[in-house]
């Protein structure tokens, strides 16, 4: 009886693309945007953004309480100027996003043609996606060369991409 009292009945994915490593100014203009997500079959879904770095569930229950997919502090424990992807320990971090990112550099490469910069680019974007684990700045780097490779793929619609061209004049993002 418990679970029906407390059905999800509004989900969302909430995602950034800049955390502080990302940021010139060390995350303090991190965002965090929605993206759609659904519940199917008892199971909350969403496909992660590319480039995303870290994510987490956002759902309401038919009562209307919030409910994370981690638990989250609320800003009186930790203070305002605590980063927001700080706090995240696993939120689905850097694979789910690297790995929509280097799709959409395959669909440039594939569809016009191979580049130097864009080809070593998705090589080192496999080796991290492949990679047991790496550094939080290692991903960083790689998501932040990965999308510059893309964006500097002439001619080739991915390249516009809105989520790889959010903050395109900031060197770091």
């Amino acid at each position: 009886m418990g679970s029906r009292l407390n059905r999800i009945v509004d989900v969302l994915l909430l995602y950034t693309l800049n955390p502080p490593q990302m940021d010139t100014v060390k995350g303090h203009r991190e965002e965090w945007l929605p993206a759609p997500a659904k519940i199917h079959q008892g199971r909350v879904e969403a496909t992660m953004p590319l480039g995303a770095t870290h994510a987490v569930f956002s759902m309401v229950d038919r009562n209307g309480f919030l409910i994370t997919s981690e638990p989250m502090p609320a800003v009186t424990e930790v203070g305002h100027h605590v980063l927001d992807s700080t706090l995240v320990e696993d939120g689905f971090a850097f694979k789910p996003g690297l790995y929509a990112l280097m799709q959409l550099g395959e669909a440039a490469k594939a569809t016009y043609g191979d580049t130097t910069a864009l080809s070593a680019a998705l090589t080192a974007a496999q080796a991290a996606y492949a990679a047991a684990e790496l550094s939080d700045d290692t991903y960083c780097d790689i998501i932040h060369s990965l999308r510059g490779a893309i964006r500097n793929q002439a001619g080739a619609p991915q390249a516009q991409h809105p989520l790889i061209n959010r903050f395109p004049t900031d060197p770091l993002f």
